[in-house]
């Protein structure tokens, strides 16, 4: 077993590097889809904005936790911060069951009070992906 490393230090700091990427990736989207948002009045742009936020947090959440499971155990914790993952995930949890429960309200309000999207051409782009149908 000589000349083997089980030390994580390495593969934490290039995951953290890849984290950074997604999260600014996922971040750029989500803002995209928030200005298509207001621009058209599209509840399912703002739905998958309101995922993207949770993804975009989540991955946020993850950088730091990973950043805090790196820290050296010390004698009052023999584990380190390695716990801070379970309770980022736990947030991240509740985080995605509050942006859920936002969109439920508002496709129920949205029942009962329709609301006129800023903008036809949302909905004229919807249409144009299914496939033709013949006549009968």
């Amino acid at each position: 077993m000589s000349g083997h490393n089980y030390g994580h230090s390495a593969a934490g700091t290039s995951q953290r590097g890849k984290l950074i990427v997604v999260f600014s990736i996922t971040f750029a989207v989500m803002v995209a889809e928030i200005i298509g948002s207001s621009l058209t009045g599209s509840l399912a742009l703002l739905a998958d904005a309101g995922h993207m936020f949770t993804d975009s947090a989540g991955l946020l959440i993850a950088l730091i936790a990973a950043s805090l499971a790196l820290m050296p155990a010390t004698h009052k914790r023999t584990w380190g911060y390695k716990c801070a993952e379970i309770i980022a995930a736990a947030g991240q949890a509740a985080l995605l069951l509050g942006v859920g429960g936002f969109v439920i309200i508002e496709g129920i309000r949205r029942l009962f009070e329709p609301h006129e999207s800023a903008d036809r051409r949302c909905s004229g782009s919807a249409s144009s992906a299914w496939p033709a149908t013949p006549s009968a």
